[in-house]
């Protein structure tokens, strides 16, 4: 536990970890494999929960958990097809795999957050920030990319760069 605490590392592996009523307030948890870890009674305020997989963790009722990770914890095993997330923070959220299909994400913040491979099929994305976002495989089939931020670090796939640059920047030549 005091490594956790006080060493940071990334990509920690604490797949299937019992860390229950662990205090982890504050830990460095960048890119952690929290898959299956029991995670009920733990303290993880502030923790720093970036590119962290939640796929698996066990939470209760309990866990004190800041509101984005919660929300982000909840649509990574739920799913969010259909949802209402307009301005929601999934900055540096792994969303990897997962259904927002249909999903309004208008205006979210999504810097840096992981999608490869996510169904984003049918999503409201106008006016949302994928700035440095990886979006390798995801499907973005008749999703809304109007206003859409993108930078030269977005990962995203040949196709959806160029229908983001017609939709956004139009196609004539110069």
């Amino acid at each position: 536990m005091w490594e956790i605490i006080n060493q940071p590392a990334q990509a920690r592996d604490l797949r299937d970890a019992d860390l229950r009523a662990a205090d982890l307030s504050g830990a460095p948890l960048i890119d952690a494999s929290l898959d299956g870890a029991d995670l009920r009674e733990t303290n993880l305020l502030g923790a720093d929960l970036r590119g962290a997989d939640l796929r698996g963790a066990k939470l209760d009722d309990n866990t004190e958990l800041d509101e984005k990770w919660r929300l982000v914890w909840d649509v990574v095993n739920h799913g969010a097809s259909g949802a209402d997330l307009r301005g929601v923070d999934f900055a540096g959220a792994n969303l990897t795999s997962v259904d927002l299909s249909g999903a309004n994400l208008s205006g979210a913040d999504l810097q840096n957050a992981l999608l490869d491979l996510a169904s984003l099929h049918d999503a409201d994305l106008s006016g949302a920030d994928l700035s440095g976002a990886r979006l390798s495989g995801a499907s973005l089939d008749k999703a809304d990319l109007r206003g859409t931020v993108l930078a030269e670090s977005t990962e995203i796939d040949t196709k959806w760069r160029l229908v983001w640059q017609i939709v956004n920047q139009g196609g004539g030549k110069d």
